[in-house]
């Protein structure tokens, strides 16, 4: 796979900072070869693992994932996720970005690398 990077950075993987993830998922990905070769990315999954607080029946504190899963066309996020990430993002959510796709400017497509980020403080 093609090496696949969140935003204009060369990060793709890891822990991630609120205010890094929230500033670079806007510039949304980029991807680029071991030599430098650019390729234009032309979709992507993004999933979202939010972990919440929750109570259960009696009061006692439950720790719950909600999952958000969209497709998006293109190399950057829909406008709805654009507008609500970056306010719904916290430390300890997770964010993928699987089945990236990428086209040379030869014309051929290619699988990006998967991204994996967990948001810390």
């Amino acid at each position: 796979p093609i090496p696949v990077y969140l935003g204009r950075s060369d990060m793709f993987e890891g822990r991630i900072s609120k205010d890094v993830f929230d500033s670079l998922v806007k510039q949304g990905l980029t991807a680029k070869d071991s030599a430098g070769k650019i390729y234009t990315v032309t979709g992507f999954a993004f999933n979202y693992a939010e972990r919440n607080l929750y109570e259960d029946s009696v009061g006692n504190p439950l720790l719950l994932t909600d999952y958000l899963s969209e497709y998006c066309f293109g190399d950057t996020l829909t406008a709805f996720l654009k507008a609500n990430i970056p306010e719904r993002s916290k430390p300890g959510d997770t964010v993928y970005f699987d089945q990236v796709m990428v086209k040379a400017h030869e014309g051929y497509a290619a699988h990006g690398r998967p991204m994996k980020f967990v948001i810390t403080r």
